[in-house]
């Protein structure tokens, strides 16, 4: 797979490009920053421009943009507000891609004939980012865990079954009075396998509940809602 991202701000990459995760993914993964200042023509680079019509801040220029966008094959995606924001179930669908290009808007935005040269609209989430550079960077991290961590681990992540994962502890077992469960240190793997389900439930219930109005229960979890909502969970 191959990533190309088209930006006004290459440096926001630096340090991105160096962590762990996408380095460990180089092999199968190549990211690629273009900056667009360097193939913008003339001695005052006229990248951005007041909007047509009136109205306040500047949009990137699409005879800036296109010409490189041109350049590159596979999926084209603008990184743009007000579109349904990103979702983990929306993630896999991109791992069979060969090639995907990333456009970042800058302040306003883009010109609106770069988005319709693209074949997708991508936001992270109802607010608006001075640009499109880390919405490219959570896309990109987000996609190539899918390359890097153990399928198994995948699996029971929040959100990867619709519903939150359950809470999580390490040493040491007792911190300031505040103990690990019981049941996590027993050796017990059914009991363990139960209350890690239980718990996903209780997480899901107090933080996101509206993630189960599509979750399909089975009959043990319908037994452990029953259960947390009695318990007042």
């Amino acid at each position: 797979m191959k990533i190309n991202i088209l930006t006004l701000v290459p440096e926001i990459f630096e340090s991105f490009l160096q962590s762990d995760h996408v380095l460990k993914a180089k092999d199968i993964c190549l990211v690629n920053v273009i900056d667009l200042k360097e193939k913008a023509s003339g001695s005052f680079r006229h990248l951005d421009e007041k909007i047509y019509g009136g109205g306040r801040g500047m949009l990137v220029r699409c005879d800036l943009v296109l010409p490189q966008l041109k350049q590159f094959n596979g999926l084209k995606i603008a990184l743009v507000p007000g579109v349904e924001p990103l979702k983990q179930s929306d993630l896999r669908r991109y791992l069979n891609e060969e090639e995907i290009t990333l456009v970042c808007g800058h302040y306003e935005g883009l010109d609106q004939r770069i988005i319709d040269h693209c074949d997708e609209e991508l936001s992270i989430g109802d607010y608006i980012l001075s640009g499109g550079e880390l919405a490219s960077m959570v896309f990109i991290d987000a996609l190539l865990r899918f390359l890097v961590v153990n399928e198994d681990c995948l699996n029971n992540e929040s959100f990867e079954k619709e519903i939150l994962e359950c809470r999580q502890y390490t040493k040491p077992s007792e911190y300031e009075g505040e103990k690990v469960p019981e049941i996590l240190m027993s050796g017990n793997h059914e009991a363990i396998r139960r209350w890690r389900k239980k718990d996903a439930l209780r997480q899901t219930l107090k933080k996101r509940a509206s993630l189960l109005e599509n979750y399909e229960l089975d009959n043990q979890e319908r037994i452990f809602i029953k259960e947390l909502e009695a318990e007042g969970d």
